[in-house]
């Protein structure tokens, strides 16, 4: 079967299904076209407010382990060019 009569099959059959259910059609685009118009109210409401760019440093997840999250609270490891805290004499 080709690509364009499979198409034509797919959209036919969503057709009649949107005939069939024409509360269904209209729930699907009257829910989501008054969300848009509540947010875009509460938009024009209270616009955005700016905020300066933060910098933090970088810190190893839970997922690491336990070792790199105890490393991260020791004082003496020097930062690499990502912000990592690297350690003399850790493997």
């Amino acid at each position: 079967m080709g690509f364009l009569h499979q198409l034509h099959l797919l959209l036919w059959k969503n057709i009649s299904l949107k005939r069939r259910g024409p509360w269904v059609l209209a729930f699907e685009i009257f829910i989501p076209l008054v969300l848009f118009f509540i947010l875009l109210g509460l938009r024009q409401k209270k616009p955005a407010i700016p905020v300066k760019e933060a910098f933090y440093s970088a810190a190893p997840l839970t997922s690491a382990g336990i070792i790199p999250i105890m490393q991260s609270l020791c004082p003496d490891g020097q930062r690499d060019e990502f912000g990592f805290l690297q350690y003399k004499n850790s493997t």
